[in-house]
């Protein structure tokens, strides 16, 4: 009779490092970072914000990508699949298990330029993160602000096309508004071009008023068409509104009744 096979027990997982004499918590939390690293490759989901902030937390140990360039901070790097690894200065890819050795020196903007382009070409011929990165609105920096949290990209459009227009029917109900420089012409055809849009600063203009009324019930374009002066006024409100004034409590005037208020903007 063949003696009965021995009970066997699940597989132990993997006994995390233990400290070493004289090692300091971060310098765990490093090898501890590594010994993950060392575990099956991850799928690569750029679209994952989940995923992304995981590649950011683990840059936590700030000693090991201490003083890098904006180009290749954290986001930026985690935006390109890589997470900090065990060593000073160097990355490692969970997908293709590629590694990258950040130059220490990058004063020099030949070197600089080297290292970001090696943030897209260091992984390994077929991994997935080659061409496909996460979206560059990843690392943007979204702060919640008086809505509470930040909102989605849809969420976002619609409050601040909510927030021009209550800045430009506001600026309207003012009895004069300051005439403008013609300096702010580059900026708006800077900020149409950012947007995509062919004309310049009076294509954006006549976007962004057709916007508003689309959503003023006819308000914005009774405004706009009594006149040329009306245009103009119509004009220099949108323009302000855009660039984020709105009207406040104006300063006390000499000889102001004590009752009395005015208004400018702010």
């Amino acid at each position: 009779v063949a003696p009965a096979p021995a009970a066997t027990s699940p597989a132990a997982a993997p006994a995390a490092p233990a400290a070493s004499k004289g090692e300091s918590l971060a310098e765990l939390e490093a090898r501890l970072e590594a010994a993950e690293s060392e575990e099956a490759p991850e799928p690569c989901r750029p679209h994952s914000r989940d995923d992304f902030l995981r590649r950011v937390h683990s840059f936590s140990n700030a000693r090991l990508w201490f003083a890098k360039p904006a180009a290749l901070s954290p986001p930026q790097c985690a935006r390109h699949g890589w997470r900090l690894g065990a060593a000073a200065d160097t990355l490692v890819c969970r997908v293709c298990l590629a590694e990258f050795k950040c130059p220490t020196s990058l004063d020099d903007p030949a070197a600089l330029s080297a290292a970001e382009g090696l943030l897209r070409t260091a992984h390994q011929p077929l991994c997935a993160w080659l061409s496909n990165p996460s979206p560059e609105s990843f690392g943007s920096l979204l702060l919640p602000a008086r809505f509470g949290a930040a909102p989605s990209l849809a969420e976002g459009a619609a409050r601040a096309l909510e927030s021009l227009r209550a800045r430009h029917a506001a600026l309207l109900r003012l009895p004069s508004l300051p005439a403008l420089a013609d300096g702010l012409s580059p900026a708006l055809d800077e900020a149409a071009a950012a947007a995509g849009l062919a004309g310049g600063g009076s294509a954006l203009l006549a976007a962004l008023s057709s916007r508003l009324r689309d959503s003023s019930d006819g308000a914005a374009e009774a405004e706009a068409g009594g006149g040329s002066s009306e245009a103009q006024r119509h004009e220099a409100a949108l323009k302000l509104a855009l660039l984020g004034w709105r009207p406040g409590a104006a300063l006390p005037q000499p000889g102001a009744a004590a009752g009395g208020s005015g208004q400018g903007a702010e």
